[in-house]
């Protein structure tokens, strides 16, 4: 489990910060492209009647249902990634350098022997961590913003207040690839409708609430 106190100020800022770039692309692509495309909402035009659009509508239909399917995606991969821990070395007795036979020692009672490592020091001795005080596996170093060594830390990232590491490192890779997938999705799909904005010429402030009408 995580053994820091992870809900900080400093390490809350990020996590905001990602969700409200999230909420607000998400706000903006429903309300000023696919409640347009759907005939939810449509401002009015003086002299312009507004008509069903069937196609319209069926795109957006189709549209609707992708985007938010990659948005909930994204959603669950990030919740994964900031609440799973990484994973930390197990309070085993192997890895305990207090427990273990030491180099050279003569064994007694139930002493258990240090574990087998491929990463070792210079001088052949188990890699030991003075922070956790005790040994680490392969591929595991401390992180010092969570106080605690992570198995398979890749690193430590402030966008999810967590490390990404043994545990969660499939949840971080799926939130980077539904976040591509998504960004690309909704930049290709309102391309249209930024297109249609550009070609009339209306007043700035109330130029894109008409642009798909």
């Amino acid at each position: 489990m995580f053994k820091c106190e992870r809900w900080t100020l400093a390490n809350l800022l990020p996590v905001f910060f990602v969700l409200w770039v999230i909420g607000s692309i998400w706000g903006l692509y429903v309300t000023l492209h696919l409640m347009h495309l759907l005939e939810i909402w449509r401002p009015e035009q003086p002299g312009i009647e507004l008509v069903h659009d069937e196609k319209s509508y069926q795109r957006g239909v189709v549209q609707a249902v992708i985007s938010q399917l990659l948005a909930l995606m994204m959603m669950v991969c990030f919740t994964l990634a900031v609440f799973t821990d990484p994973g930390s070395v197990p309070e085993t007795p192997e890895w305990m350098p207090d427990l273990v036979v030491r180099p050279g020692a003569d064994p007694e009672g139930d002493d258990i022997n240090p574990p087998e490592q491929h990463e070792v020091k210079l001088t052949g001795a188990p890699r030991y961590c003075k922070w956790c005080n005790c040994y680490k596996p392969d591929r595991c170093h401390h992180c010092r913003v969570c106080r605690s060594c992570v198995l398979r830390m890749d690193h430590h990232c402030p966008w999810i207040a967590n490390c990404v590491g043994f545990r969660n490192h499939k949840h971080f890779l799926l939130l980077v690839f539904y976040s591509l997938l998504a960004c690309v999705f909704i930049s290709t799909t309102m391309s249209e409708t930024l297109h249609r904005h550009s070609r009339r010429r209306r007043p700035s402030s109330v130029g894109f609430w008409w642009c798909s009408a």
